[in-house]
């Protein structure tokens, strides 16, 4: 666009804000992550069990933006807030069920039996940790009620974001760690495990 001598196109106000909002949402991403591989391995004390873990996180963001896309929402500043919420939740999952896993084998456990295991014992707090996160944002989601409309976004991502990665939770990350731990430590006999 050509402009006569003296003008000039400049954004301001409300897409300037939105602007820096992208970038201090961004840098919190960041500074989360960090954080949380920080203190995974301090838990763990071995890096292939946060390697793990921090998979499980683009997974539920492909969860949180499926949900978006199914919807026919737009993202929006509060969809960025959910996608930083759904890091948390879904690694928590994760990190409940491997803990679990981890223990069991410190205790004499072979790493099938101990995963197999783990998986019985935590699904139901994963599961009821789900339902409790999709029926809490339903109301939301459905843009039921006065000022729902803005948050929608936030509620529609927790809900695609956690519903994805319970299911990853109880099946994909058992499955590599599982597969990992077997190709750390093969057999002598070149079996499965140990």
């Amino acid at each position: 666009m050509k402009l006569p001598f003296g003008y000039r196109i400049a954004y301001g106000g409300l897409h300037r804000e939105l602007e820096a909002a992208g970038w201090q949402l961004l840098f919190a991403v960041i500074l989360a992550v960090i954080l949380l591989l920080g203190i995974l391995l301090i838990q763990f004390d071995t890096a292939r069990i946060p390697g793990i873990l921090l998979l499980e996180m683009p997974l539920a963001f492909t969860g949180g933006a499926l949900a978006l896309w199914v919807s026919g929402v737009g993202m929006n500043a509060t969809g960025f807030v959910g996608f930083i919420t759904i890091i948390g939740i879904s690694l928590n999952h994760g990190i409940v069920l491997l803990y679990r896993a981890v223990q069991n084998e410190k205790s004499g456990m072979v790493p099938d039996e101990a995963v197999k295991e783990a998986v019985a014992v935590r699904f139901r707090p994963i599961m009821l940790t789900t339902l409790t996160a999709i029926l809490g944002m339903l109301p939301t989601a459905l843009g039921l009620g006065r000022g729902a409309a803005p948050e929608q976004g936030l509620a529609i991502v927790i809900i695609g974001g956690v519903l994805w990665s319970s299911i990853l939770s109880t099946n994909l990350i058992p499955a590599l760690y599982l597969h990992w731990h077997v190709r750390r430590n093969p057999s002598p006999e070149g079996g499965q495990g140990l």
